[in-house]
């Protein structure tokens, strides 16, 4: 997939009005170089969690939120969530309108913020994508996904960085399913962020053609 204009791998921007400082840039051989606010900090309480495996887990969720938004069917996304996607205030709250989508890929997943805070710490993680919506022609979106996980199980020895498996996280047993919501052996309810991280929200991100206009309109500002 081409990286249309405005999606240049180089950047450097400063969000600050979500209350985190982030800059990013990359380095020549194309190496995120970036400091995340918060992230050290959790790993020193729970210190398999890296950036890689929440943006991989951050991948795994996107890709359910997509089915169930094709298929029009909440529940593939229970396992995945907080609170159950059924009603229809959270469905709200997760952007799951169904919708007809079709050739969508991923162009980046990156960890964007981590907000240390116990006992459920926070995670955003900026999903970048394109994708044909009922019919229309490929557009490009940015969603960010907003995942948590209780501070005691990321801590645990056991924990894979609040990655999920085929393995129930309770018992060990085999789950009949990756989006199995409950464990058939033990019968652990295995959604709402008690084991592994979770979706608690969906947002619209900011397109980087908006990064560009607004750092453009901050530079006329200043002359």
């Amino acid at each position: 997939m081409g990286s249309p204009s405005g999606w240049a791998p180089g950047f450097l921007c400063r969000l600050e009005s979500k209350g985190v400082a982030l800059i990013g840039s990359e380095d020549s051989e194309g190496a995120a170089v970036d400091t995340i606010e918060g992230l050290e900090q959790l790993r020193k309480t729970a210190p398999s969690v890296s950036r890689q495996a929440l943006e991989d887990r951050a991948s795994v969720i996107f890709w359910k939120w997509i089915e169930a938004r094709t298929t029009g069917k909440p529940d593939k996304l229970t396992r995945f969530c907080v609170v159950p996607p059924t009603e229809a205030e959270r469905a709200a709250e997760l952007q799951l309108a169904t919708a007809k989508l079709r050739d969508v890929a991923v162009g980046s997943a990156e960890l964007k913020e981590v907000h240390a805070d116990p006992p459920m710490p926070v995670a955003i993680v900026e999903v970048r994508w394109s994708g044909s919506i009922d019919g229309g022609e490929p557009t490009f979106s940015v969603q960010e996904l907003v995942l948590t996980c209780e501070e005691k199980a990321l801590a645990s020895p056991k924990n894979r960085g609040g990655l999920s498996s085929l393995d129930c996280p309770v018992c060990a047993g085999q789950l009949a399913a990756s989006d199995a919501a409950v464990c058939s052996y033990c019968q652990a309810s295995l959604g709402g962020g008690k084991h592994e991280w979770s979706l608690l929200s969906v947002r619209d991100g900011v397109h980087p053609d908006e990064l560009g206009t607004a750092a453009d309109d901050r530079a006329d500002d200043d002359e």
